[in-house]
């Protein structure tokens, strides 16, 4: 839809702009990654049956991202704080910012000047939001996060990804 409603009367006690799944802020794949070969067969090995079943219509939409979100963590176990910020940063500069839409981007702008909080709930993996929160002056992100032991990625997600219904 078209509309500006609350979703988060928690977050703050001006009016919480939604844009939904219909005005997704951006285009493509924003990750680049770098995992070990041997982590990426292993990975494109056990999900070849997700790929086919979606393939087929037997998995829709919403649970393949999902599952999807879930496991490529993965690829990323032992990862540090560094290399994941790296990693964030090539995203950010390549094809990422690219890949925003032009007449979301003017919508946001137009609730920001309307004063309303803007909060951007994504599937993304929340330290790729990061930058876009700055870039675009977004209020608040949401996004799918990576669990951490002290220094480095577990290659796990902490909770559910930000999918569906977790978006509401």
């Amino acid at each position: 839809t078209d509309m500006a409603v609350p979703i988060s009367p928690m977050l703050t006690t001006s009016v919480t702009t939604r844009l939904t799944e219909a005005a997704t802020l951006c285009r493509g794949n924003a990750m680049a990654m770098e995992p070990s070969p041997l982590r990426s067969a292993w990975f494109i090995g056990a999900h070849i049956p997700l790929v086919a079943a979606r393939g087929l219509g037997l998995v829709g939409p919403e649970a393949f991202v999902r599952v999807w979100t879930r496991d490529i963590p993965s690829l990323l176990g032992g990862l540090t704080r560094a290399e994941l910020n790296r990693m964030v940063r090539t995203a950010w500069n390549s094809p990422f910012q690219p890949g925003l839409r032009a007449a979301i981007v003017e919508r946001l702008r137009q609730h920001q000047q309307n004063g309303f909080t803007t909060v951007a709930v994504s599937a993304t993996y929340q330290p790729f939001l990061e930058p876009l929160r700055t870039e675009l002056g977004i209020d608040h992100v949401i996004g799918t996060r990576f669990e951490m032991s002290p220094g480095a990625l577990t290659g796990r997600i902490v909770g559910e990804p930000v999918t569906g219904p977790e978006k509401s």
